[in-house]
């Protein structure tokens, strides 16, 4: 591993934190006293494979938010209340009921907590909707 003479006084950030690197010569290359002869060589070619540092989890990868089933979670909070206020005035509100209920069931793969309360909401606003339909 190649150190650096003098350190920055900064700790490093992620981008420039040191690499190990493992040089592995070029099996094709020629000798270089038998290529250049007496002057010797001026450079050398040198292989080199880079090879980062574990990140400490194992080697898994962390999954990524899916953005879109996050706007979905959201979605069904908002669509779980207005369905709860709209049933005070039209039964109609069921839809929205419906559809808070599946972006809520969509947004359970995004990793956040918030589809379980737009499913919760959207089960009371089916729930109202029915008892203002009936004439409870």
């Amino acid at each position: 591993m190649v150190h650096n003479e003098n350190p920055p006084s900064e700790p490093l950030g992620e981008s420039e934190r040191p690499v190990e690197a493992t040089f592995v010569p070029n099996p094709n290359q020629e000798d270089e006293s038998e290529r250049h002869g007496d002057r010797g060589a001026s450079s050398t070619i040198v292989t080199a494979q880079l090879v980062l540092e574990d990140s400490g989890n194992g080697g898994v990868e962390l999954p990524q938010p899916n953005l879109a089933a996050t706007g979905g979670a959201i979605a069904s909070v908002v669509l779980g209340a207005w369905s709860i206020i709209g049933a005070t005035v039209t039964a109609y509100s069921v839809i929205n009921a419906f559809l808070g209920l599946a972006l809520g069931c969509w947004g359970v793969s995004s990793g956040v907590r918030w589809p379980w309360l737009g499913i919760a909401l959207s089960i009371v606003g089916i729930v109202s909707c029915a008892v203002a339909a009936a004439g409870w």
